[in-house]
């Protein structure tokens, strides 16, 4: 299964300004695909790319979207909630729940006239803590708004699916890092440390987590959403667990800062932030041939490489 086959096919993006969202872009463009991006305003990031205009929430938006494009794919990354400062709960429905549900109505009406493959954007949070595995069959018992809603959202594509000619699945996403994620997050906070020297508080660090660069996890949506899925749930992930305090003293090995300028347990573990087990990804592999492959070392450095790149772009 190879990404060429994105060559000269009609691709939209929504949520092409969001972190995952421009990583789905930039794979897309980089194998070839007609690009569209939708968003409110032009992406300065993807000018090459035919820019949608679209209010999200606006009525019969996103069938008259899908209408105007005609998508052969469709990747959806909007959402609400990641950040730490989006706290509205009727918008966490609308952005997570709502809009998946008439986004894969306006794709199954248009795969009555055409192949449509609509590719969902979900969230480890959909399932809620777990000691054990994390596997796609499990039970879902989400303790947050975010997660329910993200849930129902994943539930909705799924159903449009299965119900009529519409093609797609949602990726489920875990602790996904790399450029551009929210600052305030692990790896951004490391990033300034290193730039700094200021010491970093954190928690004791012991919670595990399956980390996945960003541009892998990218990978793995475009993959999948290179076969015959019919609303299946795969985890895109790594399969490998390693505590946040391993991510953390890598990070200060690879970006050059002293182990002692991170101060674990400065600061409590969340109630919330709760220990999580193994990620499975077998059906990752079965369905693509290919999962990722980059260590957290590996992610770590390429993060570092293409923030440096970037800011040499900046200056000249």
């Amino acid at each position: 299964m190879t990404l060429a086959r994105y060559q000269g096919q009609r691709a939209l993006v929504l949520g092409a300004s969001g972190f995952v969202g421009a990583w789905i872009a930039r794979a897309l463009a980089s194998a070839g695909a007609e690009l569209h991006v939708a968003s409110r305003a032009p992406i300065a990031a993807f000018a090459r790319a035919q820019h949608r205009a679209l209010d999200a929430f606006a009525d019969g938006a996103l069938d008259a979207l899908i209408a105007r494009v005609r998508p052969r794919f469709v990747f959806n990354a909007l959402g609400y909630g990641v950040d730490p400062r989006e706290r509205d709960e009727a918008l966490t429905w609308r952005a997570n729940a709502e809009l998946p549900r008439a986004l894969a109505t306006a794709c199954g009406a248009l795969a009555a006239s055409q192949p449509v493959t609509l590719m969902h954007v979900g969230s480890m949070a959909e399932v809620g803590p777990s000691s054990n595995e994390f596997a796609e069959e499990g039970p879902c018992a989400p303790a947050s708004a975010y997660g329910r809603s993200k849930l129902a959202g994943s539930e909705a594509i799924a159903a449009a699916c299965a119900s009529g000619a519409l093609w797609g699945a949602t990726g489920r996403l875990f602790m996904v890092y790399g450029p551009g994620e929210h600052p305030g997050r692990l790896l951004p906070s490391l990033l300034e440390t290193a730039r700094t020297r200021v010491p970093l508080e954190l928690s004791e660090g012991l919670q595990e987590r399956d980390f996945t660069y960003v541009a892998e996890a990218a990978e793995g949506l475009l993959r999948l959403g290179l076969g015959d899925l019919r609303g299946e749930v795969v985890n895109v992930a790594s399969g490998a667990v390693h505590s946040i305090r391993a991510f953390a003293e890598t990070a200060a090995d690879v970006l050059g800062f002293p182990r002692d300028l991170l101060r674990f347990g400065a600061r409590p573990t969340n109630v919330h932030d709760a220990m999580r087990g193994r990620v499975t990804s077998e059906r990752l592999r079965r369905l693509t041939g290919w999962s990722p492959r980059l260590g957290i070392a590996e992610g770590i450095a390429e993060t570092a490489r293409f923030l440096a790149t970037q800011n040499q772009s900046g200056a000249s």
